[in-house]
This record gives C-alpha cells, sequence and structure tokens, in this order.
C-alpha cells in the first residue's frame, strides 16, 4: 500500500508542486491511515479498502486518540486527495466521496 504512495508523492512533488510541509503533512496522514487498516483489517491491497474502513478510522481519531475536528479534516483532505490521485491513475475506486468533513 506504502507503494502507491510513493507514486503519489512524486505525483505531488513533480506536478503539484506542493511544499515540504504539506507533502510532510500527506506522509504522515496516509500512512497513518494505510497502519490503522493493516493493523486492525489485516488489508494488505489498496484496492480492498472501503469508505466503512475510513469512516472507522476518523471515528478511531476522535475517540480513541482524540484529535479535533480540525486534525481530522487536515487528514480527511489529504486522503481525499490520495483518492482522488488512485482514482484518475489506478483506477482504484475513490471511497472518500461518500465521506464528509467533520463539522468545525
Amino acid at each position: 500500500m506504502k507503494a502507491m504512495f510513493y507514486k503519489f508523492e512524486r505525483y505531488l512533488l513533480t506536478e503539484k508542486m506542493v511544499s515540504q510541509n504539506t507533502m510532510d503533512a500527506y506522509r504522515r496522514d496516509v500512512f497513518q491511515f494505510i497502519d490503522f487498516i493493516q493493523k486492525k483489517y489485516s488489508l494488505s491491497d489498496i484496492s480492498q479498502v472501503e469508505s466503512m474502513h475510513l469512516k472507522k478510522f476518523l471515528e478511531f481519531l476522535k475517540k480513541d486518540i482524540q484529535i479535533g475536528a480540525r486534525s481530522s479534516s487536515r487528514k480527511l483532505s489529504a486522503l481525499k486527495s490520495f483518492y482522488r490521485f488512485l482514482q484518475r491513475y489506478h483506477e482504484i475506486p475513490n471511497i472518500t466521496e461518500s465521506v464528509a468533513f467533520p463539522k468545525l
């Protein structure tokens, strides 16, 4: 799964030309999600991930880690970008389309 992120990382740096701070934040957020679904659901292929897994991740962040809505929104924004990339370049369904941002 992280191999897909590295392709996304190259896309962000070369085509989108994001700052290093943005890249670092995306890396932390996407890797946190990947680690969560690998540990909790034993998923090894990004195409196996469903929107339910993303909703459970956001619930985990809120209840277990107790991060605020602003931080959850940033993480969701990173994941939405990642999944738009996966959909466009790798034909992987965008599981983030049905997931709403937390209310701030």
